[in-house]
Parts: structure tokens; C-alpha cells; sequence
């Protein structure tokens, strides 16, 4: 479970945190997808040798407050900057 992350704004770095006290980079090897199961997704991220991390909700809706600052959105998809590396937090309604 990611529980909490550290922003930089100036180099647009993401860190993001573990309920386990692990700590790792939002970037191309560790990426965050949009998973569905039944109707709904779920965001997570790939926190080690393909663990999945579920991000929490507080900590998504935060994610998605950085991106709609960052304007980073392609099309009718809103997306963040981390590491060089852009990832989709889903559609715009």
C-alpha cells in the first residue's frame, strides 16, 4: 500500500512511500497504471521485482492535484510528470 509520497516541484521527482517503510521513485521502472477489476480502477504501481502497490486514496488525489498543476493532460486523459516519465492518471470528465 503507498501511504504517502515527497514532491519536488522544481525537478518534478515523485517519491513514493510504503506502508512497509520502503521508499521508491515514481519513474519508467517503477510505473503507475490504472488497473480495472469488475467496473472500477484502481491505481497502482510497481514497487519491486513486479509487486503491485495499491495507492491510496488520499495519496491519489493528491497525485491528481500535482498533475492538473503540472498540465500535463493529452487529450481527454490527465497524466503526471515524475522522473522524466509521464503516467496516466486517468480520463478528464
Amino acid at each position: 500500500m503507498i501511504t504517502d509520497f515527497h514532491y519536488d516541484k522544481n525537478t518534478k521527482e515523485i517519491v513514493l512511500d510504503t506502508n512497509f517503510d520502503y521508499s521508491f521513485p515514481l519513474n519508467q521502472e517503477h510505473p503507475l497504471t490504472l488497473k480495472k477489476i469488475k467496473n472500477d480502477e484502481f491505481p497502482i504501481v510497481i514497487v519491486r521485482s513486479n509487486l503491485e502497490g495499491l495507492i491510496s486514496r488520499s495519496v491519489f488525489y493528491k497525485l491528481i492535484d500535482i498533475a492538473v498543476n503540472q498540465e500535463n493532460n493529452s487529450g481527454n486523459t490527465l497524466q503526471i510528470k515524475s522522473f522524466n516519465s509521464l503516467h496516466n492518471l486517468g480520463s478528464l470528465a
